[in-house]
């Protein structure tokens, strides 16, 4: 394990071929983080990295880098989702509501 150096994992698979490498956790979250906008950081970081560190504790080693991008892009549109969610400035159940009362009046 260690950090997605060319020439580290390159000498890793010359000199021990048959060891499998994996990309250092904490490096991959910092990666990963460099893509979040700075304004968001605060807000996004504890929680985002509280259900990475989770998920990939479940799984402790990916078989590829693919399945891991995989998982933290889904935790990505996850929280993404999770964040539009709660941060709605219209109430649409009121909106439902009204709807039902309009249509029972119409009838």
């Amino acid at each position: 394990m260690s950090d997605d150096h060319a020439g580290l994992v390159a000498a890793i698979g010359e000199v021990i071929p048959e060891a499998a490498w994996q990309r250092c956790y904490v490096h991959f979250l910092r990666n990963a983080l460099d893509h979040l906008p700075r304004k968001h950081g605060d807000d996004c970081l504890p929680r985002l990295n509280e259900e990475l560190r989770r998920r990939t504790y479940v799984v402790r080693i990916f078989p590829n880098t693919e399945s891991c991008l995989r998982l933290v892009r889904a935790l990505a549109v996850e929280t993404n989702e999770n964040w539009m969610e709660a941060n709605r400035y219209i109430n649409m159940d009121d909106l439902r509501e009204h709807k039902k009362l309009a249509l029972r009046q119409a009838a």
